[in-house]
């Protein structure tokens, strides 16, 4: 007996690579001469002292405002997205934190229609002063900063200035930046 052929394996291996090597050459060519890539806004890193007293927002009638319209008081900005996991992890930390007694103004920010984002709120519990949904053609890609990462806390001073911005878990901490702020024990 003869042991088979190296030959038509060899020829089928060759084959496959000529195949893998026009499909390649097809979607380059594609990529260099088709329609150009969609357009990436980048995502504007916020910092601390950044203001952010011109940001626009809607409220529930549909109002345009400012989100930081504070009256000089500081203010914690809760942003948060009805279909984020991670913002239902939070819900009862963030349950217990915006009732409490003594606690800073709180304005919950979503890039989710209002309707949906006022009956989540409602079904967590929150007790917030303010809810807002953000102007979505914001082109300095500050609304992307702030509802870009769900869930987050962002603690506004009495001008608008951000002061600290923290995971959503964090809120007792951003709390606690603001009564210090504030002198309060």
């Amino acid at each position: 007996m003869s042991e088979p052929s190296a030959r038509p394996k060899r020829w089928m291996l060759v084959g496959g690579l000529v195949v893998v090597a026009v499909v390649q050459f097809s979607l380059l060519t594609k990529q260099l001469t088709g329609a150009p890539a969609p357009r990436r806004i980048p995502v504007r890193v916020l910092m601390q002292g950044d203001t952010l007293a011109q940001l626009r927002a809607f409220d529930s009638a549909g109002k345009a405002i400012t989100v930081s319209s504070t009256n000089g008081r500081p203010t914690l900005l809760l942003a948060f997205d009805t279909s984020c996991v991670w913002c239902d992890a939070v819900a009862s930390t963030w349950r217990t934190s915006t009732g409490a007694a003594g606690r800073p103004r709180l304005v919950g920010i979503t890039k989710s229609p209002l309707a949906a984002a006022q009956r989540y709120v409602t079904a967590k519990g929150w007790q917030l002063d303010a809810l807002y949904q953000l102007d979505r053609s914001d082109q300095l890609g500050v609304e992307r900063a702030l509802v870009g990462k769900t869930p987050w806390v962002f603690v506004l001073d009495g001008v608008g200035r951000l002061q600290l911005q923290e995971h959503g878990a964090e809120i007792d901490r951003a709390i606690a930046t603001i009564a210090l702020s504030a002198g309060k024990p």
